[in-house]
């Protein structure tokens, strides 16, 4: 006699509500069958369990269940638990559970369903030809991306979870058109209902599309699964919302945005430590962890890079990104060693971590006096790059590495490879950045202030001194070169000076502020700086100009909270002259005023305002000794 009862009325609600996306209401259910000893004998009972878990983002509570339902001979509690290792990382096991248990499948939708699995598993521990070659089985629908056409009105929803798994195989491997093209007919396979399928398709094909330049396209599918998300029913979001912030976050990054991203990265590894979804978890430590790095915060850098740590070290992304933390420390042994242990451990489902990680290292190489190798090295990446479609997530790396593009440009075996990169950089479809609006402070207490919404309101920018100090410079004076700044900022700097000094600011204010804030009006071997397009600034230097020109004392006392860059270490001789202009512009208003004075009244106005301007600079009086002059000629005419 079989012990396990048939499916009862009550399951079958629960796995209704579940196809409806509720997972509250099945949990309910659930809960109120829990004190009948037949259903908690019953294999499908623990299944349920466990899918209403992880459907509601209770990944940790789902694993037990499964495990029952699996010893009481569940064949599809089995398949679902293959599923559930791969997504915490246990891909090997997950594998070799999916494999055995689809040799005892019979043919049908539970038997797809599992091989999906099994080829997303496959991809993910490397073996890519292979999770290709049964994923295009699994949808042979789908075999032709050129075509749009379909041979099956309502394709299975297995048959529609591999065109979505496909699509992400081929944007992992960087084949852009045909992981759009894949994107497409698979939403187009996908039924309206349920739509957590259907946000993951939009948030894969929005990356798709910010990859190959269309940024409009790619807002309009990020616009259609916020649409989507907001139909769900409550406890069904957090893997809707997971894979939508994902997405948003990786095309600003693209779009090179940096500032405020740091918020919507812990909330994202927040919603991944709950989700206990590994290859998210590792995404979003590595772009965390990245991120602080390039704003010189190495400390917390690091503890967020252990955060994922395990036994055998680092993961090759993190690894990687340790790397890369090591050089901007200038620990370059240190560093080549992290990225060429990255490379050589990153299997070929992930191109664009093996390719970075080549293309630092060979600046690192360079920096050694490796030059051959540094030669090699980047001539494989450059090849590559010339050939991939995805070639524009690059574009900020190239950007930092500044002097190995100079170098390649005047290596005759790598210059004609290089130029036809940064013409394909350059001619290619932009993305377009947000406009930016700042407002820089810089008199007496240094800030920068980020404008994040249409009241005005305002996020705090952590620049240094030095950083502020060039993109004030930079927009007051655009269109310089290196070497024209140098002379005026800080003319007794050496060469190795100047090269560290701008290559870490204009890296810092990329890094807080976007990649697009600062950009080159000239070939990179001839580079004049400017603000980028979109870029609104707001300087409270401008206005107190503005008002000393017009006499306006107390418009001006009003922004005057102190010197200009005030303490600023090493000393800038434009930085000086500036305070020292601003100085004599006040001294000579007070002289003007003082000596247009009519009544007492206007003198002891004159007088505060004299205290004030002193209280914030003591030598606006030593810009010119006439100022005390006038001011006793002014009191002597008026007693």
């Amino acid at each position: 006699m079989n012990s396990t009862p048939p499916l009862a009325a009550e399951l079958i609600a629960v796995a209704a509500a579940l196809a409806a996306e509720d997972p509250w209401r099945a949990l309910t259910l659930l809960s109120d069958l829990s004190a009948n000893p037949l259903h908690r004998r019953c294999g499908a009972y623990w299944r349920w369990l466990s899918l209403a878990h992880g459907a509601a983002g209770q990944v940790l509570e789902a694993e037990i269940p499964l495990r029952r339902a699996s010893a009481l001979g569940d064949l599809e509690a089995e398949v679902e638990y293959g599923r559930w290792l791969s997504r915490c990382g246990q891909v090997r096991p997950a594998a070799g559970r999916l494999a055995a248990v689809i040799g005892r499948l019979p043919s049908g939708e539970l038997k797809r369903r599992a091989q999906v699995f099994w080829s997303e598993a496959l991809f993910l521990s490397g073996e890519v030809e292979r999770a290709l070659i049964l994923c295009r089985s699994l949808s042979p629908v789908l075999a032709d991306p050129a075509t749009k056409k379909s041979s099956r009105r309502r394709p299975s929803p297995a048959r529609a979870a591999a065109a979505g798994a496909l699509a992400q195989m081929h944007l992992q491997l960087g084949e852009l058109e045909q992981a759009s093209a894949r994107f497409e007919q698979a939403l187009t396979a996908l039924p309206a209902s349920p739509c957590s399928a259907r946000i993951a398709c939009l948030s894969g094909w929005a990356v798709t599309q910010s990859r190959l330049g269309q940024a409009e396209e790619a807002q309009r599918s990020l616009e259609e699964g916020r649409r989507l998300s907001l139909t769900l029913p409550s406890g069904a979001e957090r893997w809707a919302r997971a894979s939508l912030l994902q997405a948003e976050l990786e095309v600003r990054l693209l779009g090179g945005e940096r500032s405020a991203l740091q918020a919507d990265l812990r909330g994202l590894g927040t919603l991944a430590d709950q989700l206990q979804d590994y290859e998210l978890r590792l995404w979003t430590v590595a772009q965390q962890s990245e991120l602080l790095s390039v704003q010189g915060r190495a400390d917390q850098a690091l503890l967020c890079l252990y955060d994922l740590g395990t036994r055998q070290g680092l993961p090759p992304r993190l690894k990687l990104v340790r790397g890369l933390l090591m050089r901007r420390q200038r620990y370059e042994v240190q560093a080549l060693d992290d990225l060429q242990a990255a490379c050589r451990e990153t299997g070929p489902q992930d191109q664009r971590l093996l390719w970075r990680g080549q293309l630092f290292a060979a600046d690192l190489q360079l920096s050694l006096g490796q030059a051959e190798a540094a030669r090699e090295t980047l001539r494989r990446v450059l090849v590559h790059l010339g050939q991939t479609q995805d070639f524009r997530g690059y574009a900020a790396d190239l950007e930092e590495l500044g002097e190995l593009v100079e170098y390649a440009l005047i290596e005759p075996q790598l210059a004609p490879l290089m130029q036809a990169l940064l013409a394909r950089l350059q001619t290619g479809p932009a993305l377009r950045p947000k406009p930016m609006r700042l407002e820089v402070r810089a008199l007496g207490h240094v800030s920068v202030g980020v404008t994040i919404d249409a009241q005005g309101g305002q996020a705090p920018a952590p620049l240094s001194a030095g950083a502020a100090l060039l993109l004030i410079y930079i927009y007051l004076h655009p269109h310089q070169s290196r070497n024209d700044m140098q002379a005026v900022l800080f003319p007794e700097f050496d060469r190795s000076q100047t090269t560290t000094f701008f290559r870490t600011t204009v890296r810092e204010l990329r890094a807080v502020l976007g990649q697009s804030v600062v950009q080159l009006d000239d070939t990179l071997r001839h580079p004049r700086y400017q603000l980028g397009g979109g870029i609104e600034l707001s300087l409270d230097l401008d206005a107190v100009r503005q008002s000393l020109n017009a006499a306006d004392l107390e418009t001006a006392l009003q922004q005057y909270q102190g010197c200009f860059f005030e303490g600023l270490t090493p000393e800038s001789e434009w930085a000086d002259q500036v305070r020292q202009e601003v100085r004599l512009a006040f001294n000579l208003v007070f002289q003007l005023r003082l000596s247009r004075a009519q009544t007492t009244a206007e003198l002891r106005g004159l007088e505060h305002n004299l205290a004030q301007a002193l209280a914030a600079d003591a030598q606006i009086a030593e810009a010119s000794p006439a100022l005390a002059q006038a001011l006793e000629s002014a009191r002597q005419r008026l007693s």
